[in-house]
């Protein structure tokens, strides 16, 4: 006999892990962002667990996204198993666990360092070990191989984690490089299948070639400049690599092209995500050189690949998974062009001499204003009922 729901989660915002973590996550987008303005202005005297800059890239890396991407896989495992990998009641505790990770770092002085580690650290296990069950009941390796990513983030967290409490001298940063890059790698997997899909079904007759080894070196040519850049930021070398690789997902992105998605905010969106990929690698490219610094390159990569494609999938997955159509309204697609103006204004506005403030202020303004319109447009979507087909 099925065990009845809790009265106290049968709600709409409990039934489906895309719902209670698109929520959550887009929530923290704001509320993180606000915090770090205040970090970064000194208004925030607070002791942190984890220092400022590492505070605020390993709660965008392995919290926000890492929401988004819980959302997005237990919603997809109920597609492809026909099982809920958690019921109402597991899904609340899980985004709780989430939150205490997010809220227990500035309780430095009361909760002893090891206790803050655990809380965060447990999130992607759990994660795992309920995504993993429907897919072993099923006897769907594939599936279960689409986990691993949240292995390797697993490894990149306790990097992190581990100099915190003294375990390592220097692995802190190591452990969030290596988890934006996981990341990326992802999307680099998963855009060859879905982008392509995407636009067939968004547009009237399109076709779109697939070549499985542009694919296939795409993958490649990314993990060889993250490897060599981990071995070795500067060179000769790792800019020749990176160039090439430029040019391949620049490949792909003149193959998946359509005039007529600049109709359809929901595809243009992820395509410029994919291009802001391009972008990256040239200035990974130009760092090698000395002709740019990190910094550009990587929010290039993260506020960019990563930012802009978070937010459009939420988008499209909220609409399509409550039943209404792919559309999305004007202001949403102001939002797009927002997240966008925010990763232009940190990467291109340093370059033509702007201070530090005015970037700084520019892109958080247009992060928040991004968010606010996700908020604004998608709670009433996330907290009703699905429509009817």
């Amino acid at each position: 006999m099925t065990k009845p729901r809790s009265m106290i989660f049968n709600v709409p915002l409990f039934t489906s892990g895309f719902r209670v973590f698109f929520a959550a996550s887009s929530l923290a987008a704001l509320l993180l962002l606000v915090g770090w303005a205040r970090l970064y202005r000194g208004e925030w005297s607070q002791d942190l667990y984890f220092g400022p800059t590492l505070w605020h890239g390993h709660e965008m890396i392995l919290g926000y996204i890492v929401a988004v991407a819980a959302g997005l896989l237990l919603t997809w495992i109920k597609q492809r198993t026909g099982q809920a990998p958690l019921r109402a009641d597991g899904l609340a505790g899980m985004v709780l666990l989430w939150c205490y990770g997010r809220v227990a770092p500035f309780y430095e002085d009361d909760l002893p360092a090891v206790l803050i580690a655990g809380l965060d650290l447990a999130f992607l296990p759990l994660l795992i070990y309920y995504a993993a069950k429907p897919l072993i009941r099923g006897r769907d390796l594939l599936g279960l191989a689409c986990l691993l990513p949240l292995g390797f983030l697993m490894i990149g967290n306790v990097l992190i984690h581990a100099e915190r409490l003294g375990w390592t001298t220097a692995s802190a940063a190591a452990g969030l490089q290596w988890a934006w890059q996981t990341w990326v790698l992802v999307i680099v997997m998963l855009a060859g299948t879905a982008l392509p899909l995407f636009i067939e079904r968004g547009i009237p007759g399109a076709r779109v070639l697939r070549y499985p080894w542009l694919d296939h070196t795409a993958i490649a040519s990314s993990l060889l400049v993250f490897i060599w850049q981990d071995v070795s930021p500067r060179g000769t070398g790792l800019a020749l690599v990176a160039l090439a690789t430029a040019l391949v997902h620049g490949w792909r992105l003149r193959i998946w092209y359509q005039r007529p998605l600049w109709h359809v905010p929901l595809l243009w969106v992820l395509l410029i995500a994919y291009a802001w990929l391009v972008v990256g690698w040239l200035l990974t490219a130009s760092t090698a050189w000395g002709f740019a610094t990190a910094p550009l390159a990587l929010h290039a990569f993260t506020v960019g690949s990563l930012g802009v494609t978070t937010l459009g999938l939420m988008a499209r997955v909220a609409l399509q998974q409550t039943g209404r159509g792919l559309r999305v309204s004007t202001l949403m697609a102001g939002g797009f062009l927002l997240i966008n103006g925010a990763t232009l204004t940190l990467v291109a506005f340093p370059l033509l001499g702007w201070s530090s403030a005015v970037v700084f202020h520019g892109a958080l303004y247009c992060w928040l204003a991004a968010f606010a319109l996700f908020m604004a447009h998608y709670a009433p979507i996330l907290t009703a009922e699905t429509l009817a087909h």
